[in-house]
């Protein structure tokens, strides 16, 4: 699958490379040709040539004597965000909106840079409008999720990832993210599920995409504390702790293992027993 991968993306580099090269020769043969101007510059972007699509969209914009293009506004103000130009950005992507209000792609990269910025109000607001003009872009419920999830306005970010499942169910971030929104809830069992579907579609990555995911392992060892189910609650602890080890003494007071804690096992966990180590090397 990586070497697919690969391929593909070897593939889109030649074909972007080839295509700037094509539109270098139209504006060559004619200078004043804006719609070459915004597909080179375009091509750039997707090579990474961010400078350069400014450049291109900037002279697109110059050449629009009836100041109808919004796409070298939305360009532009992209490429101003992957160079760090947050403000900048922000103000193509307005002349974008006031040009061609229902342009959801304008609002789609307008979320990047306010959720960049930490904003993640306007972040909602930007996602907001993009899936008011394109509700099936899952990727748009996914983003304004994660922004409410910032915002520990959980209910609406399951709301939001349920129904970008919908569109990409395999998705193992969201299912991860989901389940993060749903332990704050002390909906267990639920993020137990969403945890797991996040590990059954991409078990290497789930854990590396981010740092909270020390307290979904903490959230399946309250859920087995609490059942009882005292090697299931043992091993997920483990896990917590070593992503985090303020877990070694929370769970030391955590009324969910009230019922399991006197056991050995559990014991040795928190105290770091050598014995524990030994337990699980075999088990």
């Amino acid at each position: 699958m990586r070497s697919d991968l690969c391929s593909l993306k070897l593939h889109f580099f030649l074909v972007f490379s080839l295509s700037s090269y094509d539109f270098s020769e139209a504006i060559s043969l004619n200078p004043k040709y804006m719609d070459a101007y915004i597909k080179r510059g375009y091509s750039k972007s997707y090579l990474n040539d961010y400078q350069r699509t400014i450049e291109d969209s900037t002279e697109a914009i110059k050449l629009d004597i009836k100041k109808k293009e919004y796409i070298p506004y939305n360009n532009r103000g992209l490429a101003l965000f992957h160079l760090g130009e947050n403000e900048k950005s922000l103000k193509d992507f307005d002349r974008c909106h006031k040009i061609y209000p229902q342009f959801s792609l304008a609002y789609h990269n307008e979320g990047l840079v306010f959720s960049n910025l930490k904003n993640y109000n306007r972040t909602i607001k930007s996602y907001s409008k993009a899936i008011q003009y394109e509700p099936d872009n899952y990727d748009d419920w996914n983003r304004r999720g994660d922004a409410f999830l910032r915002l520990n306005k959980y209910k609406q970010a399951i709301s939001d990832y349920d129904r970008a499942l919908k569109g990409k169910s395999d998705d193992y971030i969201t299912w991860t993210r989901r389940s993060i929104a749903l332990y704050n809830l002390k909906k267990y069992k639920e993020a137990d599920y969403s945890w797991n579907k996040a590990l059954e579609y991409n078990p290497d990555k789930a854990l590396e995409y981010n740092p909270d995911y020390d307290y979904v392992w903490y959230g399946k060892a309250r859920m087995y504390g609490l059942k009882t189910e005292l090697l299931l609650a043992v091993k997920n602890l483990k896990k917590a702790i070593i992503l985090n080890p303020k877990y070694k003494e929370k769970a030391k007071t955590d009324d969910a293992f009230d019922l399991i804690r006197e056991q050995p096992i559990f014991q040795a966990v928190l105290f770091e027993n050598k014995w524990a180590a030994h337990y699980f090397e075999n088990h």
